[in-house]
């Protein structure tokens, strides 16, 4: 199972010192990313089911970020956002060092929502996932052919914003939607990344110091 592990020296040291710290691993995907920044806020008697907590595991002997899925008595049951199972056995308030309360993302700050609404979206993203996997098979030959006609780019109109930096003897163009990088394309290395279902819109650059994205956006 993954598991988001931290070293505790340095997490309470910047927790006395109300620093952020930045996150590693893939256990709570898709809410945090690995590199991310997170902030906290102290622990408080009133924990919920659904927050984040940073708690230190007195088994594995390491610091967690994981999320509270219940509450029994005195016990604190958590778990991954991305792992299948809970984590195998269960913590005591006491071992709880703060609850994550902002995620630095795409140089934003935003807030991390707990409760059960929060647990009760990411049940749905995994139930999502699940099925998604299933239908993957059958889904991607349709979506090849989809892509191939062209036809999503006559109705999908996305307001693509491009930005273009340059990187050492190249240049690098970055296509962004609503504070999000959706496809890049590295002149350097002639390489060109998109995330689905930007793929079907937004196609690769040509050549050349002139070079930019064809996208559907309508100006």
């Amino acid at each position: 199972m993954k598991n988001s592990q931290l070293s505790e020296d340095r997490i309470l040291s910047q927790l006395e010192e109300n620093l952020p710290f930045r996150y590693t691993g893939a256990s709570m995907y898709p809410t945090f990313r690995s590199g991310q920044l997170l902030y906290t806020r102290p622990k408080s008697e009133n924990l919920k089911v659904g927050d984040v907590i940073v708690f230190f595991d007195p088994i594995i002997k390491t610091t967690i970020v994981h999320r509270v899925v219940d509450i029994v008595g005195d016990q604190i049951y958590t778990k991954g956002d991305n792992n299948p199972e809970m984590d195998a056995h269960p913590i005591s308030p006491d071992l709880v060092r703060g609850v994550i309360a902002w995620v630095g993302k795409e140089g934003s700050l935003l807030p991390v929502r707990g409760g059960r609404a929060s647990l009760m979206r990411i049940r749905l993203f995994g139930l999502w996932q699940k099925v998604r996997s299933v239908l993957a098979p059958c889904l991607s030959p349709l979506y090849k052919i989809l892509k191939a006609s062209g036809l999503p780019r006559l109705f999908w109109h996305p307001k693509i914003h491009q930005v273009k930096l340059q990187a050492g003897q190249g240049f690098i163009i970055k296509c962004i939607h609503r504070n999000k990088t959706v496809a890049v394309w590295d002149e350097r290395f002639q390489r060109f990344t998109c995330h689905h279902p930007y793929d079907l819109v937004i196609q690769k650059p040509k050549t050349g110091p002139q070079a930019s994205f064809q996208t559907s956006d309508r100006k």
